[in-house]
């Protein structure tokens, strides 16, 4: 396990989460195309012949730059799960007895803490892992106190 930033002392490692590259992917690759049908259905209405494939051309360059920069962002994320909490991107951190609800959505963790800010764990292989790993640290850390 690589070293989580800024934990104190007797602070313990138990988990990384990481985005995962074939779940990023796939539903990068769904956004892609049915963004392509809809701009084609709607080109189809609105103009023909070479002015149809240079929208589609337009429409294409964008999703894929939009895909190249969601990609660094994405994959420059690590959260990190201790036995006291859960340290986000830019050295957000959420104490495990102020998460409220765990919720996954489409192979991300919504987190809702106590006072209903939302955090979201993107792109994870298994969400339903992760939120199991969350609530028995969260558990163990409530009955340590």
């Amino acid at each position: 396990m690589p070293d989580t930033p800024d934990t104190s002392p007797d602070e313990t490692p138990l988990a990384a989460f990481r985005a995962d590259r074939r779940r990023f992917f796939s539903i990068q690759i769904f956004w892609v195309l049915t963004t392509l049908a809809v701009a084609l259905f709607v080109g189809n209405l609105i103009t023909s012949g070479q002015n149809l494939l240079a929208l589609m051309g337009v429409v294409l360059i964008a999703q894929v730059f939009a895909v190249t920069m969601g990609y660094r962002r994405v994959f420059s994320v690590t959260w990190y799960l201790t036995d006291r909490r859960l340290i986000g991107p830019r050295g957000r951190s959420l104490l495990l007895l102020e998460i409220q609800k765990l919720i996954p959505f489409l192979g991300d963790v919504q987190i809702i803490n106590n006072d209903g800010r939302r955090f979201r764990i993107e792109h994870l292989a298994d969400a339903k892992e992760a939120i199991a790993q969350i609530e028995a640290a969260r558990q163990r850390r409530d009955a340590a106190q």
